[in-house]
């Protein structure tokens, strides 16, 4: 697949990171580094309705779910359209997509025990998390055309290793930037970590 093809899949500000990946030039660190912040990009200008919904999501999940006294008690189809109403909100489309599966995501997390605390805030943090994944999954690693050969030549299990190593730290950094966003109600504040936190991955070992 020729390299405008797949830059025709990948949004704009995602074409540096997969490059640096390709290229293997950089250390996992700066690897990390740069995917983290295209995807800051990304949650900036998708902008604050989907911490809103986060919000009222998880106020809506917690207060349901603590008026039953047993799980086998909760009509989960019932729990799913009072999430389903609280994105019929005016807002862009996509935005409400993905949050609402975010939301529903938290949902099936809780039922099948992947979550056990449940209050507002804990709540909102997962399911804006959620939604920050999913974010990432459609703006980058699940656009990557499943290809032989990528930008450079690099063959198609050398990139997914890499992408592999960068997965911990990117995790970790989804988990600050859902905290954060919850208690400022806003995604402009959300920052990089410092440089130097970064680096306590092995930079001579695992090289991007």
């Amino acid at each position: 697949m020729a390299d405008g093809d797949i830059f025709r899949k990948l949004g704009k500000i995602y074409i540096k990171p997969y490059k640096w990946l390709c290229e293997g030039k950089a250390n996992t660190a700066e690897c990390a580094r740069i995917v983290m912040n295209a995807l800051k990009q990304d949650v900036k200008i998708k902008g604050d309705l989907p911490i809103i919904l986060a919000q009222r999501m998880g106020a809506k999940l917690t207060q349901i779910l603590k008026e039953v006294s047993e799980f086998s008690s909760i009509d989960w189809g019932s729990v799913n359209k009072e999430i389903e109403k609280i994105v019929q909100v005016e807002g862009r489309h996509d935005l409400k997509e993905i949050s609402l599966r975010a939301g529903k995501k938290f949902l099936q997390e809780f039922r099948y025990g992947y979550r056990q605390k449940i209050d507002a805030n804990s709540a909102s943090e997962s399911i804006f998390g959620n939604y920050i994944n999913e974010v990432f999954e459609s703006g980058f690693s699940g656009c990557i055309p499943l290809t032989d050969k990528h930008h450079g030549g690099v063959d198609v299990v050398t990139l997914e290793g890499r992408i592999k190593e960068i997965m911990p730290e990117v995790a970790t950094i989804i988990t600050d930037w859902a905290k954060k966003a919850i208690i400022d109600r806003t995604v402009e504040k959300l920052r990089l970590p410092t440089r130097r936190r970064l680096n306590t991955i092995d930079m001579d070992e695992n090289l991007c």
